[in-house]
């Protein structure tokens, strides 16, 4: 571009690259003899917008450098991807359609070629099981004689009834005093 740029304007940056970096530098011309280069913008992401007021300058004549570095998106197939689109916007945010400049690339993915499966083969293995020869009489079986591990006591019904006849003895004393 060339001529005055409009303060209420702004430039916005766009990049399909992953990650993009973007630097962006202006360098003014002082006595067409000494640049004067100073950062307007270092940041990472998909879009940049540069001010208005940062790109007025009627006294002097300037250069806007910018350097922009990315990785291509990983795809699924073959595409035309946004490697930088420079457009113009005016104060209310409109595109205006005669500023705007778009770099593309086409991404091709390559077609995997198809490996072959290996085949497997079965193998067949016989195996021959011969039991051992014996060589003594299995040992006579004993019968395990019965140990008493428990006492019984007197019978629950009983002791129940022993307590309950305890309760009534009580239950009778009680009544002549």
């Amino acid at each position: 571009m060339s001529g005055d740029f409009d303060s209420k304007h702004s430039i916005n940056l766009y990049s399909d690259l992953t990650t993009p970096k973007w630097t962006v530098t202006k360098t003014v011309m002082v006595n067409d003899d000494m640049p004067l280069t100073s950062s307007l913008v270092s940041k990472q992401g998909t879009q940049v917008r540069l001010d208005g007021w940062d790109l007025t300058d009627a006294a002097n004549s300037y250069t806007i450098t910018v350097l922009m570095s990315g990785t291509v998106p990983t795809l699924d197939a073959s595409k035309e991807i946004i490697s930088l689109r420079v457009q113009e916007m005016d104060s209310d945010a409109v595109v205006i359609k005669s500023t705007i400049v778009k770099k593309t690339v086409n991404v091709a993915v390559p077609t995997p070629e198809p490996t072959a499966i290996p085949e497997i083969t079965p193998e067949e293995t016989v195996l021959v099981i011969t039991p051992e020869p014996t060589t003594a009489a299995p040992a006579a079986v004993t019968t395990p004689t019965k140990k008493v591990t428990y006492s019984p006591g007197p019978e629950p019904l009983a002791i129940c009834g022993t307590f309950a006849g305890l309760l009534l003895v009580l239950g009778l004393m009680r009544r002549r005093i």
